[in-house]
């Protein structure tokens, strides 16, 4: 069995979460649209009021914990390892 000489990196995208901030988030959830009672006064319907929320929710974690690249150096699996 032949090992590879040149190492494999992957890059991923990744929020360091261990930088996350509950109350913050919390904060700016409830000055957020979706804790308003505008939202319930509009004729939105679920599709709409999904992408709203997934709208919010994005921009407040952009803020508070932004998506960075991390490039890891992928490591082979041992050899007795199988998909059985």
């Amino acid at each position: 069995m032949r090992r590879s000489t040149t190492p494999t990196y992957v890059t991923s995208e990744r929020r360091k979460w261990k930088d996350f901030d509950l109350s913050s988030f919390r904060t700016q959830l409830f000055n957020s649209v979706l804790c308003t009672s505008d939202l319930f006064n509009t004729d939105l319907d679920a599709d709409d009021m999904a992408a709203q929320y997934n709208d919010v929710i994005t921009t407040i974690l952009d803020g508070l914990v932004p998506v960075t690249k991390t490039t890891c150096r992928v490591r082979q699996s041992d050899p007795w390892y199988d998909n059985d």
